[in-house]
């Protein structure tokens, strides 16, 4: 039996340059989607999942069918097609990254696959090797037009830093997160999924048009003076231009300011971020916006924007209370209380439950920890449910039917939050 784990990311800033050949600066999750794996003698591949349909196929026979299945005969084709000799095997997954979150749970499981796979079949591929093969696999059999950032960083990253990548040259520097800097993650109960949902192929073809009319490689290139000359022509490409170009700069600004240790700044420069993302990306929606406001009001909260097409993260300062410093790095996962009345589509919470979805369901005031602080209590986050006023959608409607949504579909909102201070003895 063989076992291997991967770590879900989240994205600090550098949203939607990754495929623009830009910069990105992801961390670990503490969350890991875990393989357990047992080799075979011929070339039957059998794999489950809770809460799923086992599926079963024969090595050389991999094919899209559009289900779950799809990340792991990504897998076995990209190793049989690049001349590895690996055998059938019987596989059980169990995950605690939520899935369809923008967590990158599809890249753990790919990793973590891959590494079980390289143990039990003594696989001459290093860590960023498997990276490269796990995004192929996304890419060319799921379908999804996902930039490596995600594979990179659950093949690389590390609890307690960052990863400073340059995905034009592949470099990667490792950039220490402070102890006072504590991050969070709110599920908004919105889910997505890139394979089975176009928009996010489509702002990736819109970037590639903009950077074929600027006659550039990419838009890693594009400057401020191409959103001008461009605008006349497309407004919508310009805006696109406009947000990856200053993405990359605030990119570069948010590592100065963490390493000069600067949160109020690196709050500013996220906030900044999540406006760009919305005016000039139009990837983000109402329930989300409303809820990065409703982060930003919190005592000690520096910034708060959506991340991964559809989250919210925050710079945060945590205290004393806060017991151990060494967790203030780890990101925390929580549900979200919904700060808007239209019932969400909420995420089946099995693993690997890549783009499935319950039955719609309000969200509620509570907050139901997944990992984190006891501490953690819904009266630090007052929801103001009458700052917005959504009609209830149609049946058959999805959250992602408003103008704005029509480039996320992601379902997660990170935060930072500041640690409940202790009560006094003799109150309550």
């Amino acid at each position: 039996m063989y076992r291997a784990d991967a770590p879900g990311r989240v994205n600090l800033i550098g949203e939607h340059t990754d495929y623009n050949e830009g910069l990105v600066l992801p961390t670990a999750t503490p969350q890991r989607t875990v393989v357990e794996l047992s080799p075979r003698e011929d070339r039957v591949v059998r794999v489950e999942s809770e809460g799923y349909m086992p599926i079963a196929y024969q090595l050389g026979e991999e094919r899209h069918c559009g289900d779950w299945g799809d990340y792991v005969r990504g897998v076995t084709w990209v190793l049989t097609k690049a001349g590895h000799a690996i055998r059938g095997f019987d596989a059980g997954i169990a995950s605690r990254v939520p899935p369809g979150a923008g967590l990158s749970s599809s890249a753990a499981l790919e990793v973590a696959l891959l590494r079980a796979l390289r143990d039990a079949f003594h696989l001459t591929l290093d860590d960023m090797a498997l990276a490269y093969a796990a995004h192929k696999a996304e890419r060319d059999v799921v379908g999804a037009r996902v930039g490596t950032m995600d594979q990179l960083a659950a093949g690389l990253a590390r609890v307690g830093e960052a990863l400073l990548i340059d995905m034009r040259k592949s470099d990667i520097e490792r950039i220490p997160i402070p102890g006072s800097l504590e991050i969070v993650v709110v599920d908004s109960g919105i889910a997505h999924d890139n394979a089975k949902q176009g928009a996010y192929n489509e702002r990736r073809a819109q970037c590639d048009e903009a950077a074929r009319r600027l006659g550039i490689v990419s838009l890693r290139d594009a400057t401020l003076g191409d959103v001008e000359r461009l605008a006349p022509q497309n407004a919508t490409l310009a805006r696109r231009v406009r947000h990856v170009v200053s993405e990359n700069e605030r990119v570069r600004a948010f590592v100065a300011a963490l390493r000069a240790g600067d949160l109020a700044r690196c709050g500013a420069i996220v906030d900044a971020s999540h406006a760009s993302l919305r005016e000039d990306f139009d990837v983000s929606i109402e329930e989300l916006d409303v809820l990065a406001d409703a982060l930003r009001s919190q005592h000690g909260v520096h910034g708060a924007r959506l991340v991964g097409a559809g989250a919210v993260p925050v710079a945060h300062r945590s205290d004393r209370s806060c017991g151990d410093a060494g967790l203030a790095r780890v990101p925390r996962i929580l549900d979200a209380p919904c700060p808007v009345r239209r019932p969400l589509t909420r995420r089946a919470s099995s693993p690997a439950s890549h783009g499935r979805t319950t039955a719609p369901a309000r969200c509620s005031r509570s907050v139901r920890i997944r990992a984190g602080d006891a501490r953690w209590s819904p009266r630090s986050l007052p929801i103001p449910t009458t700052s917005c006023s959504m009609s209830r959608p149609a049946r058959g409607s999805s959250p992602s039917s408003s103008p704005r949504a029509t480039g996320a579909e992601s379902s997660v909102s990170i935060a930072a939050r500041t640690c409940l201070p202790r009560p006094r003895a003799g109150t309550a």
